[in-house]
C-alpha cells in the first residue's frame, strides 16, 4: 500500500477527529489499553502518535502487532486496541489512535494520559523481549 504515515500528520485537518478525549489515568511502571473506537477492516492500518501527530510511535497493518513497549490488537471492525508498557512520567499527554486510508480521510481519536507515581517503586521487568511482529492470517482469501 502507499499509504504514509505523513498523510495523516502534514495537515490536521486531513485527521478527522472523533469524539471528545477519553482521559486514561494510570500509574508510573504499570501498563494501560487505550480503546480506539473507529470503523476499520482488519487490514486497514492502524496507528498510535503523540500530540497533533508530529511523533509517530506505532503503526501496522497486522492484526496484531508488538513493539517494544507498544502493542496494537484488532478487535473488531468498530475497535482496536493499543497498549503501552512500562510507562514514564514522560508518556503522559495527548495522543491519537488513528486508522489509515488509502481512499479516504484517516480518521482519528484523541486520548489523554496522565500518569501518577506507584505505590511501591517501580522494578523493571528481567526479560526485555525483542521486537517482534506477529501476522494472522484471516479465515479464507483475502
Amino acid at each position: 500500500s502507499n499509504w504514509k504515515p505523513n498523510y495523516c500528520y502534514n495537515t490536521a485537518s486531513s485527521c478527522t477527529k472523533s469524539t471528545t478525549p477519553k482521559v486514561y489515568s494510570t500509574t508510573e511502571g504499570g501498563n494501560v489499553t487505550v480503546r480506539c473506537s473507529l470503523f476499520l477492516h482488519p487490514r486497514n492500518r492502524k496507528f498510535l502518535c503523540r500530540e497533533e501527530c508530529n511523533k509517530f510511535l506505532f503503526d501496522t497493518n497486522d492484526v496484531t502487532a508488538t513493539g517494544d513497549r507498544y502493542k496494537i490488537e484488532y478487535e473488531s471492525n468498530t475497535l482496536f486496541n493499543v497498549t503501552i508498557t512500562e510507562l514514564t512520567k514522560s508518556d503522559s499527554g495527548r495522543y491519537r489512535c488513528g486508522v489509515g486510508r488509502n481512499y479516504a480521510k484517516n480518521t482519528c481519536q484523541e486520548k489523554k494520559m496522565h500518569l501518577y507515581p506507584s505505590s511501591k517503586p517501580y522494578q523493571p521487568p528481567n526479560n526485555h523481549p525483542t521486537t517482534t511482529a506477529t501476522t494472522l492470517q484471516p479465515p479464507g482469501n483475502p
